[in-house]
């Protein structure tokens, strides 16, 4: 249980609790998002990009 002690703040909760899992939860979305977004990019294929170039002339 030694191991676990830095988690004591975390596990009881509190402002500095809140602040933790707020930032892992942020983590842990933006991860997600930057995942998505390289997954939606490849997705497109090179014909895509042309076809997005003629309909901005």
């Amino acid at each position: 249980m030694a191991a676990l002690a830095g988690l004591d703040l975390v596990a009881h909760g509190g402002t500095p609790g809140v602040i933790v899992e707020a930032l892992l939860a942020l983590t842990v979305t933006a991860f997600f998002v930057a995942v998505w977004l390289r997954e939606r990019s490849a997705r497109r294929g090179p014909s895509d990009e042309l076809r997005d170039e003629d309909e901005r002339e």
